[in-house]
């Protein structure tokens, strides 16, 4: 990731974990994970990220879910829950580690935007399937998990062949007392 990332003069790479940031206490005015949470163990990562804060500063965690009261979205869901090759892949973000935490973060918050829906084809709401980790991409898994999602497809989709894959973003706010 770090190679496709575009170089600036004002970033610095440096080698290390959410539990194990290589900075000295208190400098950084913002720490913000996107999608990323679920892989870190929480309490050892909000205590390194409230470490690294300085005053006032700004812990962000963002996480896009999918809409389960929409019926297309959660069919989706339904069908890539039972092909996964890994459980529990719908990761929860974990807010109570957020809110029992003893380090100072302080004013927590959770905040839901609803974003515009992905309108996809058959081939693209297979393709979103393939491309997420924990979905097998061929073998009889596959074919399973793309005959379902392509039924799934056919009976939701519009006039042009499209259906809306409906997401919501939550954005988990804290600060660092």
């Amino acid at each position: 990731m770090r190679e496709s990332a575009a170089g600036h003069e004002r970033i610095e790479w440096r080698d290390g974990t959410a539990e194990s940031l290589p900075l000295t206490g208190a400098l950084v005015g913002a720490v913000v994970c996107a999608q990323a949470f679920h892989w870190f163990d929480p309490r050892a990562a909000l205590r390194e990220f409230a470490r690294v804060l300085k005053r006032g500063g700004r812990l962000a965690l963002i996480w896009n879910n999918r809409d389960l009261n929409d019926p297309l979205t959660h069919g989706y869901s339904d069908i890539v829950r039972a092909h996964a090759i890994e459980k529990g892949v719908d990761k929860e973000m974990q807010t109570d580690a957020l809110h029992a935490t003893n380090e100072p973060l302080v004013n927590a918050r959770h905040e839901v935007y609803i974003g515009t829906p992905r309108l996809l084809d058959a081939d693209g709401l297979v393709g979103r399937a393939a491309s997420a980790s924990y979905c097998l991409t061929e073998g009889t898994a596959f074919d399973a998990t793309r005959d379902a999602l392509i039924q799934l497809h056919r009976t939701y989709a519009d006039d042009s062949g499209q259906v809306p894959l409906r997401y919501q973003t939550d954005v988990y706010t804290a600060t660092r007392a």
